[in-house]
């Protein structure tokens, strides 16, 4: 028996640990993404993705295991090595109605000339809002993910179960690569196999593109420093987001949610547990845009690292474990 009650421990320990990595979906919460079923057609060929020689895509087959981090220079015209669309609508002068966080105007660009290391911080985080405005109401674009997710169990209630929970959330977490082509608004997320993701049939850029769901809107309060430089006709923003801490009863960040996204545990149910704690620690995240010379975003970077302890219960066997990890994604994006 006491060997029975300690597995039943441990498992409900992974079981809290689960529900962290199924909620580290950032922006809102989604069960962690699966696989179609075997025998789904599959309608997309990852090899038959055409590799520009100019940015830093890379193909499915030897996609990295940690998103690039140098800034791809802006393709030009009919140099991109990727065939040109010709089933795209006709530029768009709008956009849905419904999509929330479409911009009034035109995104600022910087000019060939302009110094941008004067820009203050208010003018950097007005020039990141209007470009992330515009890129999650583009009609018309390639876009590809790849993202690395790292947790590490640092302290849990069965301390000789750390290596094994580690080990389960090793294969929870990891590498992840998404493809994306926009034809009027709309497009089908496809996996590095080529199968569809599940629940990214027929979504829209600002569903897939984080923060998800929700309007790019960041206040000057919510950033501790903001960077601008020039690379060629390229601009790069950085951000740097200010520290936050949520609970269990206070779960959304009110500047991580709106500027990368956040772990969000609420909401979560599953038959015989109860989550019982999820104190989060966000230190400071970062998000990186590269504008091209038009002011459109050809790579977005984002790395939120965080800390905290959770906790869960079932029956009357409870379980806490803490932790520390970081959520590393990068968009990259060609337009027609």
């Amino acid at each position: 028996m006491k060997m029975r009650k300690e597995l039943l421990v441990i498992l409900c320990i992974v079981l809290a640990v689960w529900f962290f990595v199924m909620g580290f979906e950032l922006g809102s919460y989604r069960e962690k993404k699966v696989m179609i079923a075997a025998e789904s057609t599959t309608v997309f060929d990852p090899a038959a993705w055409s590799v520009p020689q100019d940015t830093n895509i890379a193909a499915p087959s030897d996609a990295p295991t940690q998103p690039a981090a140098t800034m791809p220079t802006a393709a030009a015209e009919n140099t991109t090595g990727i065939a040109p669309i010709t089933t795209y609508p006709s530029n768009e002068t709008s956009v849905p109605s419904t999509a929330p966080g479409v911009p009034t105007s035109p995104a600022p660009t910087a000019a060939a000339n302009e110094d941008v290391s004067t820009l203050s911080k208010a003018q950097i985080l007005q020039n990141v809002t209007s470009a992330m405005q515009t890129l999650r109401a583009e009609q018309n674009m390639k876009a590809q993910k790849s993202e690395h997710t790292a947790i590490n169990i640092v302290e849990c209630s069965v301390p000789s179960a750390v290596n094994l929970l580690n080990s389960i959330i090793g294969k929870l977490a990891g590498d992840e690569v998404g493809y994306y082509e926009f034809k009027g608004g709309v497009a089908t997320g496809y996996d590095g196999e080529g199968k569809v993701i599940e629940g990214e049939e027929n979504v829209t850029p600002i569903q897939v593109i984080p923060p998800r769901d929700v309007p790019f809107s960041v206040p000057e309060a919510g950033v501790t420093q903001a960077t601008a430089v020039k690379n060629g006709s390229n601009t790069v923003y950085t951000l740097k987001i200010a520290e936050e801490s949520t609970t269990l009863e206070n779960p959304i960040p009110p500047y991580n949610s709106k500027a990368i996204g956040y772990l969000n545990l609420a909401g979560i149910a599953v038959p015989g547990a109860t989550i019982t704690q999820a104190n989060m620690h966000y230190p400071g995240s970062t998000l990186t845009i590269t504008t091209n010379a038009d002011g459109k975003i050809t790579e977005l970077h984002l790395v939120l690292p965080m800390d905290g302890s959770g906790g869960a219960k079932m029956g009357f066997l409870s379980g806490t474990a803490s932790f520390n990890g970081e959520k590393n994604e990068t968009w990259q994006f060609i337009y027609s």
